[in-house]
């Protein structure tokens, strides 16, 4: 095989016998018996930037190049008459020592040109290449032959053996089917890349985070599994600096250590984004002192660690890029980190705890609103009718008071809390419309530890009051807080204007003045069935960004809704408020118009992420008349998520004792759910029961 003759039939009878997996001759299985020993590590330079060279540059403008690597392409971007002077090019800049300080890869030709790719092994090789990137695999038998024609001419240039390494180059379907395999072929292999180019050619799709994202796990884990770098492919718009950077954040969060480049400019930046910056690089040389000191397991900010996160600790450093070092010290300063919260160092039963934040509810909050949470009933959306009712103007929904009550107090109350276990007792006393100022207050009514002594439940009143000092709305809550650290059994003395707030008022509110209303506007009325259990068909969901938009405007602070950089966009939790809401607005429409509602009770059960869809289900307890015109409707309603409630539940016998008014704890609604409707199994949000008022149904 000394001869380009030899390299050219055997390149062929490896290219006629066809793609698919094939039993290996014995010479071949004997090279990979041997191999082993060749195994020579990469240059100390981890593969962050592959520089393809420009065709004929010349030595001089090689010297001013800063990049750590670079390649040299005898095969894809080199038309078949050029490539003897490409070779030409390329052994007069070996011979000029151009590449004794960098890693140098050389692009092969492959098996679709068997001529030109005994030609490059044979006038190519070099003690200067590092290593060799193997275009067209198709499988392990391909990278098993250039190990054999590699070995053959190291020997002959007398070059230890194993010194060329080999990339491979997973560009066409049958290679990503075969990933594994090929990565693991040869003892030559330093890392895998992928080639999209080729790849979307012969799969015939267009580039797309859908239609790369397979090709890219694949890569990536096979090169993993083999402890190898994955290589990404090139970024081919070199003028768009912006483009390449995000392409280098989004490959190196795949997993890829490293990208092709293609101009001087991608080279710096790709070596930036790949290195570990500089907090990843101090955090790793505090993880591995912390680890030194100990047995090999310790306890680091708070979490467990050990030798896997040694083993990426050390990986980290050998990857990190020189930084220069400031020769004079520098002044330091240390920030403080702000406390919201509940204090419970300092908490007493009594205190009142006034709301930082005071909003004025203008025309955009009630648009939004209706677009998020679609009330069905007249007097939230006409003003006409509300004015019908004796109100100013349309009426703001239940459900914005009552996120409003509850998001107010977050910063001073509930940002340290553990868990919102449940309401009671919410209602509006006065009616509330646009261009109304609210402010909230929150009063600690009682607070005890539980039997364990390792975290506490606490009880609160939480009000708003409007601009004129008028009580608007108020609910009761249960917290489930850390430990109190002081006797519960002391009690506070509130400021005295403040306790005024709180005392009960015998002014006419909101349900009054609708009992008063002698004419009433006429409307249709949902009928209503005592007992009777009703499937709501909508069907909604509150998105990620819709999310983010509330928290917003409802100042709801705590990081568990909105801080994906802490918890992921996937632990993330939707307001139980939100939830509430739409629960509610899900099954307005069956028992509209709703003039006014007491929530009496609820309790959350199963969390809701963004984007998840919110369903409900109602029971009609008990329909009685209030007035010549009214009537009250006392509702059982089940909030659920992820259930497409009219398909999936249509038919399907429903236990009663999930709509018992009684409080249920939330193991044995599971238990329940699981025994008799495994559909509902993990599904319900939560457990409202709601006293609404109504016009009378004729």
């Amino acid at each position: 095989m000394a001869n380009g003759v030899g390299f050219e039939v055997e390149f062929r009878n490896t290219r006629s016998r066809g793609l698919g997996p094939r039993p290996l001759p014995s010479a071949e299985r004997a090279s990979r018996e041997e191999t082993p020993k060749l195994r020579a590590q990469m240059p100390s330079e981890p593969l962050k930037s592959l520089l393809f060279l420009r065709s004929g540059l010349e030595a001089s403008d090689l010297s001013a190049l800063d990049a750590a690597w670079c390649i040299a392409d005898l095969e894809d971007a080199v038309p078949l008459d050029q490539k003897p002077a490409m070779r030409g090019w390329l052994v007069s800049l070996l011979q000029a020592g151009c590449f004794r300080e960098r890693g140098l890869a050389v692009r092969v030709n492959g098996f679709d040109h068997p001529a030109e790719a005994a030609k490059d092994l044979q006038i190519c090789l070099h003690p200067d290449i590092d290593v060799l990137v193997l275009p067209m695999l198709t499988e392990a038998a391909d990278v098993i032959r250039f190990d054999r024609f590699v070995t053959l001419e190291e020997k002959r240039l007398g070059m230890k053996p194993g010194k060329i390494g080999f990339i491979c180059l997973l560009e066409r379907p049958a290679a990503i089917l075969n990933a594994e395999a090929i990565v693991s072929a040869s003892p030559r292999v330093r890392a895998a890349a992928f080639g999209h180019a080729d790849f979307l050619a012969e799969l015939g799709g267009r580039a797309s985070d859908a239609s790369l994202s397979a090709a890219h796990s694949a890569v990536v884990l096979a090169a993993r599994a083999h402890g190898l770098p994955a290589v990404a492919s090139p970024f081919l718009d070199f003028h768009d600096d912006r483009g390449f950077r995000r392409e280098c954040e989004k490959m190196k969060g795949l997993g890829f250590q490293g990208i092709f480049t293609i101009h001087p400019s991608q080279d710096e930046p790709a070596r930036k984004i790949f290195a570990p910056s500089a907090q990843e690089e101090s955090e790793a040389r505090a993880l591995i002192e912390c680890l030194e000191k100990s047995s090999g397991i310790a306890v680091y900010k708070g979490k467990m660690a050990g030798p896997p996160m040694l083993a990426k600790a050390r990986e980290t450093l050998r990857r990190c890029e020189p930084r220069p070092r400031r020769s004079a010290p520098i002044s330091v300063l240390q920030g403080r980190v702000p406390q919201y919260g509940l204090d419970l160092e300092n908490v007493r039963r009594g205190a009142i705890m006034e709301c930082p934040v005071e909003v004025t509810v203008d025309a955009g909050w009630r648009t939004l609103w209706q677009a998020s949470f679609p009330s069905s009933s007249r007097i939230h959306s006409s003003a006409e009718y509300a004015r019908g009712w004796g109100l100013e103007d349309t009426a703001l929904p239940f459900g914005l008071l009552l996120n409003l009550t509850l998001c107010l107090a977050v910063e001073p109350f509930s940002e340290s809390c553990r868990l919102h276990l449940g309401l009671e007792d919410a209602h509006q006393e006065a009616t509330a419309t646009i261009g109304d100022t609210l402010r909230g207050y929150v009063r600690v009514d009682s607070l005890s530890n539980t039997s364990r002594g390792d975290a506490s439940v606490i009880r609160t009143t939480h009000i708003l009051v409007n601009q004129r000092g008028e009580r608007v709305f108020r609910l009761s809550k249960d917290s489930y807080y850390d430990a109190v650290r002081v006797e519960c059994g002391r009690e506070e003395r509130p400021d005295p204007a403040q306790a005024a707030l709180f005392d009960d008022s015998s002014a006419p509110g909101h349900r009054e003045q609708l009992l008063a209303c002698d004419s009433p506007p006429v409307g249709p009325v949902a009928p209503l069935q005592e007992g009777e259990v009703i499937l709501h068909p909508p069907v909604r969901p509150i998105g990620i960004s819709e999310n983010l938009l509330l928290t917003t405007l409802f100042r709801k602070t705590h990081p568990l809704h909105f801080d994906t950089q802490h918890f992921g966009e996937d632990g993330l939790i939707v307001c139980g408020g939100f939830v509430q809401a739409l629960a509610h607005a899900c099954s307005e429409r069956e028992l509209r118009p709703v003039l006014d509602e007491r929530l009496v009770r609820s309790h959350h059960v199963n969390p809701v992420a963004p984007g998840e869809r919110v369903g409900a289900i109602s029971r009609v307890l008990s329909v009685r008349p209030v007035s010549e015109h009214l009537e009250e409707v006392r509702v059982h309603t089940l909030g659920l998520r992820q259930v497409d409630v009219l398909g999936e539940l249509a038919g399907v016998p429903i236990p009663a004792e999930l709509f018992d008014p009684a409080p249920l704890k939330p193991s044995a609604i599971q238990a329940i759910c699981r025994d008799h409707c495994p559909q509902l199994e993990g599904k319900i949000a939560l457990r409202a029961l709601r006293v609404i008022l109504r016009p009378r149904h004729s």
